[in-house]
């Protein structure tokens, strides 16, 4: 009976989660049946409180469909943590912060992780690494302190001006930090992760990573925090980021400098990242096609995989959807951590609208700026570049009316600023008329709708509503729940489904635009 109940519960996670979150967090997970307690037994503590932190809403959302007399009791070795029947209870459970208990496991596993650097003597591997470095003669390998490092070919070629502009990229870019990193359930896994691998970047749990999104959902910002935290913590280490086209243009350099020493020139700028003790590769989607580069790439990967340190790449497509990029690489990426970044929510894009009109000193009137936010948010709805854009924008018509740089501005001139930027809904859009609109296009009842159970037949038209209450009204997760009787964790999970077929799935995309232009 144990088997049959825990079987089921974990196909319908596999359904309901990412392959990532199912691989990282439930996969490890064993299960017993004891009378009517389900116990669930996670190998170590951190995926414990990762999972009751996380996803004990989903289990309880998925288990109450299949049997909803069973409870469910999280172990793990001596310790055990009951999850009792009332959505209250669950939210209120005192756990204790992933991020504590990170630093703890840091030192309770220091020989296992760090034996690279505790075991052996660090004077002597840091004297052999600078030896090395040194002989190179390929860049002065200038590191500014507790700044992350960048390859920047020839020193003896390089000018002034090329110095200030590496310092003042590196500087604009410490200011990409997890504390700016504004979170949401669009992004929240891929934060905790890459938080997680900054704290213990020698735990190769976390390597490699592999951070996928489209562009302008912050995964540069992600990749730049990461570095900034390990130069935070660990001043002693060497972390390098290079974007991939400049990788390229660097080996592309040498080879066309047709010189006699090309080999070793090309042995050098190797040593350079694979003797980092974290390498970051922005956007390796833009290698496709270029053989030889990504040859180099392999072999760099292969000698930082093997020292168990830590490397991380970006791209804005998954492992198995890159194009004209070898199949070793591939697998290699699929053999990590995939992390997602999708489109940010409606809170997440009112707490990114606030943050930046601070970044970019737009001053909003204190009765106004709730609604400003909101406007703006549900306005820009793909990624932060809109948000910016539209800021931008309503900066420039500061700029243009000669406002006082303190003068805070009110709704009405933001919406007038950006009247020709977007476009006016002359409709009030409710949930109760999204339910209506939905239910009509796709020829169901809202009893069916609404119901409990799960009816796998409608489940698209059911994830479809909750995304467009989400996106087209004022209401959070817990409301959208409400409305649906489902658990706002299935809300959650609803919308991020939708999400993700919105790119590639051509039936949900016409779906959709057809139900925006009935609803509007």
């Amino acid at each position: 009976m144990s088997l049959d109940v825990w079987n089921e519960l974990k196909n319908e996670l596999q359904n309901r989660l990412s392959r990532a979150q199912y691989i990282h967090w439930i996969n490890p997970i064993s299960a017993k049946l004891d009378n009517k307690n389900l116990n669930l037994y996670c190998p170590n503590k951190m995926i414990k409180i990762f999972v009751e932190k996380n996803f004990m809403g989903i289990i309880r959302d998925v288990l109450s469909e299949i049997d909803s007399s069973i409870n469910v009791i999280v172990d793990t070795k001596g310790t055990s943590f009951a999850v009792n029947k009332t959505v209250d209870n669950v939210n209120k459970v005192d756990v204790e912060p992933v991020d504590k208990f990170e630093k703890n496991r840091i030192q309770e596993h220091s020989i296992d992780a760090d034996i690279d650097h505790n075991v052996m003597d660090k004077n002597k591997l840091r004297s052999k690494s600078k030896s090395a470095l040194a002989s190179s003669g390929v860049t002065k390998k200038r590191k500014f302190a507790n700044y992350i490092q960048t390859y920047v070919g020839d020193s003896s070629k390089r000018s002034e001006k090329i110095e200030k502009d590496i310092a003042d990229n590196i500087k604009i870019m410490q200011s990409k930090t997890f504390n700016n990193f504004i979170t949401g359930s669009s992004n929240s896994l891929a934060f905790s992760t890459a938080k997680a691998a900054a704290d213990n970047p020698t735990n190769k749990i976390y390597s490699p990573m592999y951070v996928v999104g489209q562009s302008g959902l912050g995964k540069t910002h992600l990749l730049w925090a990461m570095g900034n935290e390990i130069c935070k913590k660990y001043p002693e280490k060497r972390v390098v980021y290079v974007l991939s086209t400049d990788f390229r243009d660097d080996y592309v350099k040498i080879l066309q400098s047709k010189s006699n020493d090309t080999h070793k020139k090309v042995a050098e700028m190797q040593e350079f990242y694979s003797s980092s003790d974290v390498l970051l590769i922005d956007d390796i989607q833009l290698l496709s096609g270029s053989t030889e580069t990504l040859n180099q790439i392999f072999a760099i990967f292969n000698k930082i995989f093997t020292k168990q340190r830590l490397i991380a790449f970006t791209s804005d497509v998954i492992p198995n959807e890159l194009k004209n990029i070898d199949y070793r690489l591939k697998t290699r990426f699929d053999g990590g951590a995939v992390l997602h970044l999708d489109p940010p929510d409606i809170e997440q894009r009112i707490a990114i609208t606030i943050s930046k009109c601070k970044e970019f000193k737009i001053k909003l009137k204190d009765r106004d700026a709730s609604d400003i936010a909101t406007y703006i948010a549900q306005n820009c709805r793909n990624n932060v570049r809109e948000i910016e854009g539209a800021l931008k924008t309503v900066a420039s018509e500061i700029n243009k009316e000669k406002l006082d740089p303190n003068e805070k501005v009110s709704f009405d001139f933001v919406k007038n600023a950006l009247s020709n930027t977007f476009v006016s809904k002359n409709k009030s859009i409710s949930p109760e008329n999204i339910i209506k609109v939905v239910c009509e296009y796709y020829h169901i009842t809202e009893k069916d709708l609404r119901s409990k159970k799960r009816h796998r037949s409608i489940a698209t038209q059911r994830f479809m509503t909750m995304y467009l209450i989400r996106e087209y009204t004022n209401k959070s997760f817990p409301e959208i729940a409400s409305i649906l009787t489902k658990h706002h964790t299935t809300i959650i999970h609803g919308c991020e489904e939708i999400a993700k077929k919105l790119k590639t799935d051509k039936d949900i995309q016409n779906d959709f635009n057809n139900l925006i232009q009935i609803i509007q």
